[in-house]
């Protein structure tokens, strides 16, 4: 501030401001703050505000949720690659992997968490630093690594990127018990070789998509990625020691205390939701009222229409949407979707008997008959095969009114989601779209270029010579701190994504898979598209869309009649582009925490390699080793609910057909692809055209690809998921961080990881205590 002059910092804040102008999580008040430009020559204390916002700004973060749980400084004395950070990250990715992979199968299932992991590392990395002899001050840096004193931050966050691999398995998990068990395909050719080829391939196409669109998801500011800021906080609770200051209200207990409390408090309730009192979780107290009113339970149920005002007490279901991460206009922008799917479209559908929807549930994701039964797969294969006399005789698929709205949900989204891209976020786009074909035309050319040095008698250029890094472009205070250290090149990333398209080639063209190696590469490009979209959408608002069922329409499109077929292409498009999603939020969390993008990139690599390995083994022993696997009758309850539902999409989209169901069922839904392409323009030109002309711009707020994703949450999801939350993100955001700010910076984030860590918690330790082996209660 002392440095920094007036002119200055009146020049900063009018930059952001101007950068910032169309940007929802942009603080309000920060745009209109120098507009009382009659206070500027006679107030002191304004002229220190304006100094204290401008360097604020720029030498911190224009987000009070960042600053609420990143440092302002680097703190690149701390020890961050260590040995025992890999040991220890590594260890808790097989445990959890293993763990996560062997009960997904059984039916109710249990999973480890990444903030029940995050909370178990903490311990272990101090119990490493007291067993050992410390190696701090050893000049052998090989050996200083192996324990250089106390549990550092960035060793903790080092370690929880290795391990929020582990918290989502491979998609194709269930892909690999659909095609080798005998109950579903029976493909015996499906072997080790095989499933190292598809789950490698899928996986770490992701990881070489995130890494090449960094300058487009990570670096920019505006990407805040919500979901990191609790893992944050957390780390930052438990390692950074801090004095009991006072903020709003007299509140002096720490960080780690505060955390401590909510934890214990959480874990001893979710008892009561979970296993003692059932009803606090599926509160329909409206139906109380008349037990037998169909119609009654229809509008109200959890599992109906969900219009209850007070729907849940289980913090489980409240915490659906991250009631306390989620930035508020997202919150509610997806609650204004949930409402108007279930108190227009939905009812519209099915009290018209539009469809026959009246004849099923309302909201039901189940398939249906002609005749109002479950639609039963089984009832149309002949030998695992697609029998079409069978199907002739049985019915064809048809479903509820929520499904429909769903589906139709889904095809307006995707257009609509590249649209929006191009409006609202085109300079980004085009900017990083440019730089990463620069990148990967250095990749290519660079060898033809050392050649011709070498033929010549030059000198190669030294790599800070031969390109500009990936952060050069960016100023603000993270990117600028976060260019002391190493970029990992480009090209790391492109063979990473050369090998991974190498395996998938090997998949589908050594094993007789019927699936040619363009599907491969269609698949890939849908990921990679769509990437952008979802991309900017998870990193601003904390929604994200998959595109399982966009896969499964172009397979089926593309290679009409073949369930294998369609498996593989669903996993290379929706798989890609999920888990490259995922790889990135972890990258942006590295940018927070100041670990370097090399050791970013080696922690995710071996972490990737080492959960493939462990998923595929627990599978193949599963297989091997449980008699009856996937089976209803199965003893232990391993009857693979997921596995069951993969199998019957694949007959469904992959062998049925959406030509048979879109074209002849349902053949309003295509038109959703054409009217999806439009659903953005009205909101951007109210936007540019009358919200331009107002101070208060309340369009920039309305986000048509976040209302389109509150579409989605039915079947068999409703409102009741969403209501509490909502109610919960109205007191987070509107009362408590406007009046007591100080509060919620130091407190919000902690509290949504205490009551999620101590829900995982409770969990597991409710499943294996009297779920696993059940103990019924009267």
């Amino acid at each position: 501030m002392d440095s920094t002059s007036l002119e200055k910092c009146y020049e900063i804040i009018r930059d952001y401001q101007k950068y910032h102008d169309e940007d929802p999580n942009f603080p309000h008040e920060v745009l209109h703050f120098l507009d009382d430009e009659n206070k500027m020559d006679d107030d002191i204390d304004f002229e220190t505000k304006i100094k204290l916002e401008a360097v604020i700004l720029a030498y911190h973060s224009p987000y009070p949720e960042v600053r609420a749980v990143a440092d302002p400084v680097d703190h690149f004395d701390n020890f961050c690659e260590t040995w025992r950070a890999y040991l220890l990250g590594l260890f808790w990715v097989i445990v959890g992997t293993a763990i996560n992979q062997f009960f997904s199968t059984r039916q109710p299932s249990i999973s480890v968490s990444g903030s029940l992991l995050q909370l178990l590392i903490f311990p272990s990395g101090l119990l490493f630093s007291w067993i050992f002899p410390n190696t701090e001050d050893c000049k052998n840096k090989i050996i200083q690594a192996i324990n250089p004193g106390r549990w550092s931050q960035k060793e903790q966050t080092l370690a929880t990127i290795m391990f929020n691999i582990t918290s989502a398995l491979p998609y194709v998990s269930s892909q690999l018990f659909v095609q080798k068990l005998p109950m579903f395909y029976n493909h015996t050719w499906a072997g080790p070789g095989y499933q190292i080829c598809l789950v490698f391939s899928t996986q770490l196409l992701g990881f070489g998509i995130a890494g090449l669109m960094r300058r487009i998801l990570v670096y920019p500011s505006e990407c805040i990625w919500p979901s990191n800021l609790p893992i944050l906080a957390l780390n930052r609770a438990l390692l950074r020691p801090e004095p009991k200051t006072c903020v709003e209200g007299g509140w002096k207990i720490t960080r780690y205390k505060f955390f401590l409390v909510g934890f214990a408090c959480s874990a001893a309730y979710f008892w009561l939701p979970n296993y003692l009192f059932e009803a606090l979780s599926n509160f329909n107290w409206l139906t109380w009222i008349s037990p037998q009113n169909v119609l009654l339970g229809t509008i109200t149920a959890m599992y109906g229409l969900g219009l209850n005002p007070f729907p849940t007490f289980d913090w489980n279901i409240i915490n659906s949407n991250e009631a306390l991460v989620t930035p508020f206009f997202s919150y509610a922008n997806h609650y204004i979707g949930v409402l108007l799917s279930g108190c227009v479209f939905i009812p519209a559908i099915y009290f018209t008997n539009t469809k026959w929807t009246k004849y099923f549930p309302i909201n039901s994701n189940a398939v249906f008959t002609n005749k109002g039964e479950i639609f039963e797969v089984s009832n149309i294969l002949r030998n695992g095969k697609f029998d079409e006399a069978k199907y002739q005789n049985y019915s064809p698929p048809f479903y509820s009114a929520a499904s429909l709205v769903v589906y139709g949900a889904f095809f307006l989204y995707y257009p609509a989601s590249i649209v929006y891209s191009l409006l609202y976020h085109r300079a980004i786009i085009f900017k990083g779209t440019r730089h990463v074909f620069d990148a990967m035309g250095r990749f290519i050319c660079a060898p033809v270029k050392r050649w011709q040095m070498w033929r010549a008698g030059l000198e190669p250029l030294s790599e800070s010579h031969q390109r500009k890094t990936a952060l050069d472009e960016f100023t603000d205070s993270h990117s600028t701190m976060m260019k002391r250290y190493k970029e990992a090149p480009d090209r790391w990333y492109l063979g990473i994504l050369i090998l991974a398209i190498a395996l998938g080639i090997v998949s589908v063209r050594v094993y007789p898979t019927e699936t040619p190696i363009w599907g491969v590469f269609l698949a890939l490009a849908l990921g990679t598209v769509f990437l952008i979209p979802n991309g900017l959408m998870m990193a601003m608002t904390n929604m994200s869309i998959g595109l399982n069922v966009l896969s499964e329409l172009i397979a089926e499109y593309a290679l009409p009649g073949n369930g294998t077929a369609m498996m593989i292409i669903k996993a290379f498009g929706y798989n890609t582009n999920i888990q490259a999603l995922r790889f990135v939020s972890d990258l942006k969390l590295g940018h927070y925490a100041k670990i370097p993008p090399r050791a970013t990139f080696r922690c995710q690599f071996i972490a990737t390699i080492v959960s493939g390995l462990v998923t595929i083994e627990v599978i193949n022993w599963q297989m091997n080793n449980y008699q009856g696997i996937c089976s209803l009758q199965q003893p232990q309850r391993f009857t693979c609910p997921h596995e069951r539902t993969f199998f019957s999409a694949s007959i469904v989209w992959g062998v049925i057909g959406p030509k048979r169901v879109f074209s002849h069922l349902y053949p309003g839904l295509k038109y959703c692809f054409l009217a999806g392409c439009f659903i953005p323009l009205p909101f951007y030109l109210l936007d540019v055209f009358y919200g331009a002309k107002k101070k208060d711009n309340i369009f920039k707020f309305a986000h048509p690809l976040v209302l389109l994703a509150g579409m989605l949450v039915y079947a068999p999801y409703s409102l009741a998921f969403h209501t509490v939350g909502f109610y919960v993100s109205i007191i987070s955001h509107k009362i408590i961080r406007p009046k007591y700010p100080g509060w919620w910076n130091r407190y919000n984030y902690i509290l949504s990881c205490a009551l999620d860590s101590g829900v995982a918690f409770s969990a597991v330790i409710i499943f294996f205590a009297v779920q696993y082996h059940s103990i019924p209660l009267n």
